[in-house]
């Protein structure tokens, strides 16, 4: 039996750094297609107003099924934040039952690794194309 703690850590995965909600959605696209998946999702966030007129955003949460085009695979997902900026997204966790990682099928478990894998590689190409721009803006 694999308890609670690596359970969680399997289908969870921490972002290399905080993203907006348009890099979220870019990175949602690029696990579309790299995967390829069909990947449908409703997007939410509290607001608190202000007196002044002020309007707040925090707790954005992104809730989705990513359905593998390949295989008969599919799992619900969240993105979500935590820590002190509550406004940006840190990590993508998958929906687990509660106290079996072994009760997922296998085909589940390997899309987790997938995912996880392609959201690797977004961050990796994120990291060459920042190089990239910086070895340029050197050179000049």
């Amino acid at each position: 039996m694999v308890f609670l703690d690596e359970r969680l850590e399997k289908a969870q995965i921490v972002f290399q750094e905080r993203m907006s909600l348009k890099q979220a959605e870019s990175l949602l696209i690029y696990i579309a297609k790299n995967l390829p998946a069909k990947i449908e999702c409703t997007v939410s966030q509290g607001k608190r107003i202000g007196s002044g007129e002020s309007i707040v955003h925090y707790s954005p949460k992104i809730s989705g099924r990513i359905n593998h085009m390949c295989k008969y695979v599919f799992d619900s997902f969240e993105c979500l934040s935590y820590g002190i900026n509550y406004t940006d997204f840190t990590f993508l966790k998958f929906m687990t039952i509660p106290g079996y990682y072994n009760e997922h099928r296998k085909e589940v478990r390997q899309l987790w690794d997938d995912v996880r894998k392609i959201v690797n590689q977004y961050f990796q190409k994120g990291q060459e194309h920042k190089h990239k721009k910086h070895s340029k803006t050197k050179r000049r």
